[in-house]
């Protein structure tokens, strides 16, 4: 350890390129600092305070978001339901209102594909008619673990929907027939061996095993009946087609239902931060990253859309780092970040007149289209949503003969 005390102005200026008389003369602009990324969380300061506060007519104050830790150097980040929940909680309420659908039975068109001798096999005559709809997002994910399931994504695509199918081209027919033979399979599976058929095909997308407490996340709670009783339905014996109502119910928070009307079975989030939900996103990103990326990126990008139950997308934004996808589900956390070599204390500047104000420093920069970064993956390629942070502020005050001018007192003695 150096003593600071002792390392001198002159001394720095020794071995550093760039000599100067003080700080407030000579010293080089900020640059970016301290905006050296975008934000983890895609937020927007000026939109807020100029019109979103407004129109639920709220105070726009930073203190009801940020604060200071312990030590009062550094601001930290206040959690959603302390910061955003007041606002938000109901849109993503109604995003989540249907619940996220686990498997949803296409409509095939069976007599199209008896006329090109496709065989259709098993699927119920309540999902018959002219093609149309397509598999959920995870549903698709799991297709991509097995032969048919993949063959039919190659031809159709990830982002297919049957609707689209050309009924006079037989290589989009098979495909069709594939996907629903892939469906079939895997909700077999599962009725048949439970959940730890997730963990296998997952094994089989992302080259690992999935640990315990991943497939616990990923499972949701769901029971071996729930699975039997939705196989057995549209695939069984037992099928009650003819009474859509027999099989609607209604989930609760974090439980599971079955819906006639689509033949599905889905999944109720307990709302924000939902383990389920984040845990399936976590995955289509690892996905995307691996060497299934062409087929599963654009499942993530579907997952991530505002309009996507949740509206996880809007505010929580992807690093694409070291070569993966990476979701980041908080705002940058200042206390696990790396020592570096310029520091800052909060504490005895928002004491000051001067400078007790945050947007004396931080202030927002209205008008710039930064939002539009975040379709970027890397978080180092950005707009900012601050304008740059001017010397001269801290000059006015950082004097030899008032709050000091030493390197020492902004920037590390190296590391």
């Amino acid at each position: 350890m150096h003593d600071l005390a002792a390392v001198s102005n002159v001394a720095c200026q020794a071995c550093h390129r760039q000599e100067f008389d003080s700080f407030a003369h000579g010293h080089p602009d900020f640059g970016q600092w301290p905006y050296l990324r975008r934000t983890q969380i895609a937020f927007d300061h000026a939109a807020h305070q100029l019109k979103h506060f407004p129109e639920e007519k709220r105070e726009f104050a930073c203190a009801l978001c940020h604060h200071a830790d312990a030590s009062g150097q550094r601001q930290l980040t206040a959690d959603f339901a302390a910061s955003c929940a007041a606002c938000h909680d109901k849109s993503i309420a109604t995003s989540l209102a249907g619940g996220v659908t686990l498997f949803a039975l296409p409509t095939l068109d069976a007599d199209a594909l008896q006329e090109h001798d496709v065989e259709l096999g098993p699927w119920p005559a309540a999902a018959t008619g002219d093609f149309e709809g397509s598999p959920s997002v995870i549903a698709k994910l799991l297709m991509q673990a097995d032969v048919e399931g993949a063959a039919a994504l190659g031809v159709l695509g990830p982002d297919f929907d049957l609707y689209d199918v050309d009924v006079d081209d037989a290589t989009q027919l098979y495909a069709a027939a594939q996907a629903a033979s892939s469906l079939r399979t895997i909700v077999n599976e599962l009725a048949d061996k439970g959940q730890s058929v997730l963990a296998e095909r997952l094994r089989t997308l992302l080259g690992r095993e999935v640990t315990p407490e991943e497939l616990d996340r990923l499972a949701g709670r769901l029971s071996p009946d729930v699975l039997q009783a939705y196989r057995d339905e549209w695939f069984g014996n037992g099928q009650k087609e003819n009474d859509p109502a027999a099989s609607s119910d209604q989930a609760t928070p974090g439980g599971w239902s079955r819906d006639a009307t689509t033949l599905s079975l889905r999944y109720q989030p307990i709302g924000h931060a939902d383990p389920w939900l984040r845990a399936w996103l976590d995955v289509l990103a690892e996905g995307a990253s691996g060497p299934n990326a062409k087929l599963i990126e654009p499942l993530l990008q579907q997952a991530l859309k505002p309009t996507a139950p949740g509206q996880c997308g809007s505010c929580h934004s992807v690093d694409r780092a070291g070569g993966k996808f990476v979701i980041q589900w908080g705002p940058l956390d200042v206390t696990r970040e790396p020592r570096g070599f310029t520091r800052f204390n909060h504490a005895p500047h928002i004491v000051q007149p001067k400078a007790g104000d945050c947007a004396s420093c931080h202030q927002f920069a209205v008008g710039a289209d930064f939002m539009a970064t975040y379709a970027e993956r890397d978080p180092q390629r950005f707009t900012s949503g601050f304008a740059p942070m001017q010397k001269a502020a801290c000059a006015a005050c950082h004097t030899s003969a008032a709050a000091g001018d030493s390197c020492t007192q902004c920037h590390r003695y190296h590391k």
